[in-house]
């Protein structure tokens, strides 16, 4: 059977004003995230530079919303976007196991195929 998983994410960024991020904005979002907490002050300055906005990742809700909050109390103007995502896999009812295929590309390509040729489909929400 072809199992099709559905959970709702977050998208979190971080919006700046005019001109991009100010030092006391850059200074704050190495604190909040450590992929910019571990790039030079003077790298994350030149790569944010002019930009209005920067992503912050993609996150399941109560680590959204606390990421949200500790943007917030730290003068950050922050916002979670919703953002469902699905996945397709492939289930042996028989034998019990999944089949774990690491290519996304080649395990879309394998469900949609079996769905093709009338494998059930059932459905998973989080």
């Amino acid at each position: 059977m072809v199992i099709q998983h559905s959970e709702d994410h977050f998208v979190v960024s971080v919006a700046f004003g005019e001109g991009g991020a100010q030092s006391k904005d850059i200074q704050a979002l190495r604190i909040v995230s450590t992929d910019w907490a571990q790039r030079p002050a003077a790298q994350a300055l030149s790569q944010l530079k002019g930009k209005s906005e920067v992503v912050l990742g993609s996150f399941e809700s109560s680590a959204a919303r606390k990421l949200v909050e500790h943007c917030q109390s730290l003068q950050l103007s922050a916002a979670a976007d919703p953002q469902r995502v699905t996945s397709l896999s492939l289930f042996n009812e028989i034998t019990k196991t999944f089949a774990l295929i690491e290519d996304e590309q080649l395990s879309v390509t394998l469900a949609k195929e079996a769905i093709s040729h009338g494998i059930p489909v059932r459905h998973s929400t989080v």
